[in-house]
């Protein structure tokens, strides 16, 4: 069974900072997360590890908005797949 964020902790962790607060946290981790994957190294590539962190940063950060809104895993994947399928429609009828 896959590994999952903690949805009861990361509520509580929410919960005591507040939605203000939160929200500018997810901005903060959100442009950090732009700049390790724009950040190359030596070897012209983004620091994998640096990367893996923020990507890490800011799914906690989404996992607390999901907890906080009542939003299921099962709602916020049908609406990412449908805006996925849009997209592979728009790259197909560019081909």
């Amino acid at each position: 069974m896959a590994k999952e964020i903690d949805k009861e902790k990361a509520l509580m962790v929410f919960l005591w900072y507040g939605l203000r607060h939160q929200t500018r946290k997810f901005a903060e981790e959100s442009y950090e997360l732009i700049e390790a994957l724009l950040a190359p190294n030596r070897a012209n590539f983004a620091n994998i590890e640096h990367v893996k962190e923020e990507i890490a940063d800011c799914c906690v950060l989404i996992e607390q908005f999901k907890q906080f809104y009542n939003f299921s895993d099962e709602s916020i994947a049908d609406i990412a797949n449908a805006k996925i399928e849009k997209q592979l429609k728009q790259i197909k009828n560019k081909k």
